[in-house]
């Protein structure tokens, strides 16, 4: 099951009632951080026509550690990697992942580019304490 996105403010506070997005979690098995949570992306793609693209990011788990609720952004026609802390054009609130979980944002934009860079950011707000904070942009 995925979250999707949506176009309000995020909210500067890390309860998980600050926003309506949803989740599900599947484990995937394994794990390869240490000393806490390690997020990572091993799948993002798209599908795009004239009018709309469709994104699915895969987030997982790899650390040995709970990570708790973390927002996932979508960057459209960015050149350059985004930095962390900046919102994305899009992005969605997910719920905690237990280590060697993974889950899926999903986000469907009314957009069109032709020849465009794309960038996913998991832990955009930097709120997740990770093993490895250099490996959350893809």
């Amino acid at each position: 099951m995925a979250a999707e996105g949506n176009n309000f403010p995020k909210p500067r506070c890390q309860f998980k009632h600050c926003n309506n997005a949803a989740s599900a979690a599947v484990s995937s098995g394994g794990g390869g951080g240490s000393s806490g949570p390690d997020l990572v992306i091993p799948y993002f793609d798209y599908i795009a026509d004239e009018e709309t693209i469709y994104y699915y990011i895969e987030v997982e788990n790899q650390g040995d550690a709970v990570a708790d609720s973390f927002y996932v952004d979508v960057f459209i026609d960015a050149y350059e990697a985004p930095d962390i802390g900046t919102d994305g054009d899009d992005y969605t609130l997910l719920d905690s992942l237990s280590p060697g979980e993974s889950t899926a944002a999903e986000f469907l934009l009314e957009a069109w580019c032709h020849w465009c860079w794309s960038w996913a950011v998991v832990d955009s707000l930097d709120w997740v304490a990770e093993s490895d904070e250099s490996n959350n942009i893809d």
